[in-house]
């Protein structure tokens, strides 16, 4: 109740939590805790019954505000779609868990629900947003084919007068009829912005002063720049007088009283509020650029007297000279054609939007089937299959593989697939953690693609050569803090896993591994279950049958005093006693496993264990013909352990060793230490020659009450993992048939 309690109190902070962490596991970087609060805050608000706040400054619900920001272009529309994905996938790993109250699950159902619906509002908005651009497009491409259609065509014609320069004519203009004219049919159809940016690199890029400077009748000097604007000058253009020249620095200030174009708007009664000779501004520009090859000077005009100023000032320099003097360069505005292709672009934009709303929907539509799917079965088996089934539909043409991890052993076991070769499949089986790049997975808890798998350090030669796998995805399928297994995508064609497919694949990594989680910690509590309930009834049936037990054996015992009994009714009674003292083992059993293990460890040496355990066998190990070989442990160290237990144990494996080898045999025990965990430990390795597990048996032997042989109840193996267990170690068997069985004790050194 007080874990409930918490959850309910703190709900809002938990999603919040949680969701930034699904955001920053993901790889997208970081995102706005502030941001991700607010949409937890909105999924919660209807279920607790607040009215919704408001969450922006314009006073609208969060959902509107959202909406409104993107439409704006001051928000990226992945971000609140990855944040309300991030709460409903926190909503659904707190309901996975089962901590919350009823409470607590009815309103994280809500959370998930409210989720949706922003994310379908979001995808709506941008729908609009979609449509209006591809309409604005439409209306910008329509006014331009007007333009192109009603565009004037304007044809040179030979002026009575003209200034010869290096065989360049620069013409005498007609300027109010003929220049203002053409200005103001180009801010017609082309709009201001337009005009200006036209006529200005014109003026820059149309002079008479490349030809010029080719053929040395202007060179590239101070002197050359005053002959450009002379002869600028006297082309008709106005009075242009240079006031002030640094030529080394790309520096000039020229003035004109009467410069053309300024001279031609006052001709028409009106005043301008800003400079009107861009053509000017430009022919100055190009001036300077080409006489001093310099490509980092601007120009701008900074008095002009269309606007009512004594005279027209141009200055050009580069952009901190300027700024020094005090001199503001305009910035131009867009032309017709930047705006069609900045309204493309937008296009292009929302284009890009809508496919990865497309593909952010079909990933949660991915994600929800494994959920549904792996969510029908707490049977681990079962759940791995459908898994395997479904995303085989999901990355159609490719094989899948789900591996599932045994810390014990440090291995990879193969549980599902579909599409592998059985061959492959008999190959790849059992894979150890330092094996291939789903060991490597396994080890390093990170998803891993490569596109060239035959060139991977870790490429198994079986995968690149028998199975021709070209591409491989290898992903870890965790719960919280455990990794269960390893999902293999694979390719037999060149293939590039794109990032939002490895993301994808991450995430349903972990809804797989927490299905696996589930699965595993139902099967613990069934198998727990059964187990308390075994231990319950034995328990009681040893202590029911204990009594009566010993009074029977003393009896017997009395009575073979008591009597002079000989041959046959002497051997009865003896044999009466040799059972009992059975039955009495197998109370002991049955209590030791009923009943907790307790034990006061010390310090031992591992080989002297095993000598007092072979000195108690040595008749029977004799009586079978059993050769006995011990290859001991190196120097005198010694183990933590309960030497009773210990020896419990190891007479537990040894007697089983014995009856294997009804026929003789070796018996063969090595010591050695290891690497156990963090730390160091010490393994007992027991091997015989006799008649080995079945493979049917072999994964069944440590279960109580299973036994193959016809005395005892099978709890000598229960009790020795029990055992071993306890001391922090683990215990191992392999074995063939007719070949023998190897049992391995690790045990911790302290």
């Amino acid at each position: 109740m007080t874990e409930d309690t918490s959850l309910s109190a703190d709900l809002s902070s938990t999603l919040t939590d949680m969701a930034c962490s699904f955001i920053s596991e993901s790889g997208t970087g970081h995102l706005s805790v502030a941001l991700v609060q607010d949409a937890v805050d909105f999924c919660l608000s209807t279920h607790r019954g607040e009215a919704e706040p408001p969450y922006s400054l314009d006073g609208d619900g969060f959902v509107e505000s959202l909406c409104r920001h993107i439409g704006r272009g001051s928000l990226d529309p992945t971000i609140p779609l990855m944040i309300f994905a991030a709460v409903r996938d926190a909503a659904a790993a707190l309901r996975e868990k089962r901590v919350a109250n009823h409470a607590d699950a009815k309103t994280l159902t809500t959370v998930s629900a409210r989720s949706a619906f922003a994310v379908q509002e979001i995808g709506t908005k941008l729908g609009r947003l979609y449509i209006n651009a591809r309409r604005e497009i439409g209306d910008e491409q329509r006014h331009i084919d007007h333009l192109k259609s009603h565009m004037l065509k304007f044809v040179s014609k030979r002026g009575r007068g003209w200034i010869d320069v290096g065989g360049t004519r620069m013409c005498l203009l007609d300027v109010p009829s003929g220049w203002l004219s053409l200005a103001e049919a180009i801010k017609l159809f082309a709009g201001e912005d337009t005009y200006k940016r036209v006529i200005f690199e014109a003026g820059q890029r149309g002079t008479f002063l490349g030809t010029a400077l080719e053929r040395r009748i202007i060179t590239r000097s101070p002197e050359g720049f005053r002959e450009a604007v002379d002869t600028f000058s006297s082309a008709g253009f106005g009075s242009f007088q240079i006031r002030e020249l640094r030529f080394s620095d790309g520096f000039a200030r020229i003035s004109c009283p009467d410069a053309f174009e300024a001279w031609a708007f006052l001709q028409t009664g009106k005043t301008s509020s800003a400079p009107v000779c861009h053509y000017s501004t430009g022919v100055l520009l190009s001036f300077m650029e080409q006489i001093s090859r310099r490509n980092d000077i601007t120009a701008t005009e900074a008095k002009c007297i269309a606007r009512g100023d004594g005279k027209c000032e141009f200055v050009i320099g580069t952009q901190e000279q300027l700024r020094k003097r005090g001199v503001t360069v305009p910035e131009w505005g867009m032309t017709i054609k930047e705006k069609a292709e900045y309204l493309e672009n937008l296009l292009e934009e929302n284009k890009k939007v809508q496919t990865a709303i497309r593909r952010r929907n079909l990933e949660l539509s991915a994600l929800n089937k494994i959920i549904s799917t792996v969510s029908r079965s707490l049977d681990l088996r079962e759940v791995l299959e459908l898994a395997v089934t479904e995303l085989h539909t999901i990355v159609p043409g490719k094989a899948v593989a789900i591996f599932v991890t045994d810390h014990e052993k440090q291995q990879l076991i193969l549980a599902s697939q579909r599409g592998f070769s059985e061959e492959f499949v008999a190959r790849v089986s059992q894979l150890r953690f330092s094996e291939g790049l789903a060991g490597r997975v396994a080890r390093e808890r990170t998803t891993i693609a490569y596109d060239d798998y035959a060139q991977v350090p870790e490429a198994l030669e079986a995968a690149a050569q028998m199975e021709k796998i070209r591409s491989l995805l290898s992903v870890p399928l965790m719960s919280v803090h455990n990794i269960h297994g390893v999902l293999n995508v694979a390719s037999t064609t060149p293939y590039h896993f794109p990032p939002e497919e490895i993301s994808l694949m991450t995430a349903i990594g972990y809804q797989i591994g927490a299905a696996m989680e589930r699965a595993q910690l139902h099967e613990e509590m069934k198998q727990n279950e059964r187990l308390a309930s075994i231990g319950t009834v034995s328990s009681i049936l040893a202590h029911e049958i204990r009594n009566p037990l010993s009074s029977i054996k003393t009896n017997i015992q009395v009575l073979a005093r008591k009597l002079d009994l000989e041959g046959f009714d002497k051997k009865r009674l003896d044999i009466a006693l040799v059972e009992i003292r059975r039955l009495e083992r197998i109370l002991k059993e049955m209590l030791d496993f009923a009943r907790p293990l307790t034990m006061t460890k010390s310090a031992h040496f591992i080989d002297h264990v095993i000598d007092r355990c072979l000195e108690l066998l040595d008749g029977s190990l004799k009586g079978a013909a059993i050769k006995v070989v011990r290859k001991k442990t190196r120097g005198k160290k010694t183990v933590m352990l309960g030497s009773e237990k210990i020896e419990e144990a190891l007479l537990n494996i040894l007697l089983n060793s014995i009856d294997a080898m009804s026929g003789g045999g070796t018996l063969r025990i090595a010591t050695r230490w290891v690497q156990h965990g963090e730390g160091r430990g010490v393994r007992v390795e027991i091997r015989d020659t006799g008649s080995g597990i079945p493979p049917e048996h072999l994964g069944k032997i440590f279960d109580p009450f299973f036994s193959t042989k016809t005395r005892g109840v099978g709890l000598g193996l229960t009790n020795v993992k029990s055992i071993i267990e306890v001391h922090g170690g683990i215990v191992e068997v392999e074995s063939r048939v007719c070949e023998g069985t190897l049992f391995t004790i690790t045990l911790p050194e302290r």
